[in-house]
């Protein structure tokens, strides 16, 4: 196949489409469901935005430390993430089991004192979001916190003297996406998934019979998602590096171009139970070890560290053209431009420039 063409040549191949779309207000914190979302300047609009911190190093908190962090749930207004910014006095509500009241926090960027915090490799200021919500998850997690928002390029007014110096903005890895930036993910802006990638490996789990085939179906929410696909084979998404939505019954809307940059390796979160936080033994890691690891891939033969990591979905940038388009479920997806073999001397992953 020619890097012009699509997957979707052969007619008797069912048609692929976006079949979920959810964003994660909070890191760690449970997501929301979309029926449509609106790529923003670093990933769907109101993704990632806040995260939860230590009151005394700034660090941030996950469910890797604190599995109940997967417990707070938040709500959204209706409609909220299909434009670019949220209208007057729209607010974020989070709700959490044995918190006898629910927080709330305007979606509008408020100016407020800045606060230096750490995300993975990325060490920046982000705005502080008060006293109130600070107690509210101190109370629930049992450890002093404070929630912070992502700043970005919008500064939210001029930074007092006092403010601390550092990054507003968070660029990804340029080794994978040079010029994109992404807000407080683990490192980039959207997050791929394949529902048949997970029927599959919900039948190994079953198929393998370990102490933890209970466990199966494990749902997608273990993986944390933002797009996710129907209609393309298992493990497919591999294959590509080139990803198009084509909008449905909207003529006005030109498609959006996405690009999958990096392989997702995947962590103690995927054996958190979202509906209870509570990790397993073990599972799903453990049976994605047995084919998903960067050597049954051929990764580690490009990156050495990627030995042992396993692998399930595919970070994604979206081209500058696709800022402020919208995307609904439903919207066909087509892939395109075939990836190099991995165990070839060629290098599978290329750095991409805006």
């Amino acid at each position: 196949l020619g890097s012009a063409q699509l997957c979707q040549t052969d007619t008797d191949m069912p048609e692929i489409t976006l079949s979920r779309l959810l964003v994660y207000p909070v890191k760690g914190c449970t997501g929301v469901t979309l029926q449509a979302a609106c790529i923003g300047p670093s990933g769907l609009i109101l993704d990632r935005q806040w995260c939860v911190v230590r009151a005394d190093t700034g660090k941030f908190i996950s469910q890797r430390e604190i599995g109940k962090l997967a417990l707070v749930v938040p709500h959204l207004p209706e409609g909220v993430c299909e434009q670019l910014d949220p209208p007057p006095g729209a607010l974020l509500t989070l709700t959490a089991p044995g918190m006898d009241e629910a927080l709330s926090v305007p979606l509008a960027p408020q100016v407020g004192p800045l606060r230096t915090v750490t995300v993975w490799e990325w060490t920046g200021v982000a705005v502080d979001q008060g006293d109130q919500a600070a107690a509210w998850f101190s109370s629930f997690l049992g450890l002093p916190s404070r929630l912070v928002r992502y700043l970005g390029a919008e500064g939210l007014g001029e930074a007092a003297a006092s403010d601390p110096e550092g990054p507003r903005v968070r660029v990804t890895d340029p080794d994978f996406a040079l010029g994109y930036v992404t807000s407080l993910s683990d490192g980039f802006p959207f997050l791929l998934a394949n529902e048949a990638s997970l029927g599959d490996l919900n039948a190994r789990l079953v198929k393998e019979g370990g102490p933890e085939a209970h466990l199966a179906p494990l749902p997608m929410a273990r993986f944390r998602p933002n797009l996710v696909v129907s209609g393309l084979g298992a493990w497919e998404e591999d294959k590509w590096m080139s990803v198009s939505v084509h909008p449905v019954g909207r003529e006005d809307v030109e498609r959006i171009e996405l690009k999958a940059v990096k392989p997702c390796g995947r962590c103690k979160v995927t054996t958190i139970d979202p509906s209870t936080g509570i990790a397993s033994e073990g599972e799903p890691l453990d049976i994605m070890s047995t084919f998903r690891s960067g050597t049954h891939l051929g990764f580690s033969n490009l990156i050495k560290g990627w030995k042992h990591m396993v692998f399930f979905g595919w970070n994604v940038v979206a081209t500058n053209e696709a800022k402020a388009r919208v995307m609904r479920v439903g919207d066909v997806v087509q892939f395109s431009g075939p990836r190099t073999p991995y165990p070839a001397n060629t290098p599978a992953f290329r750095v991409l420039k805006v």
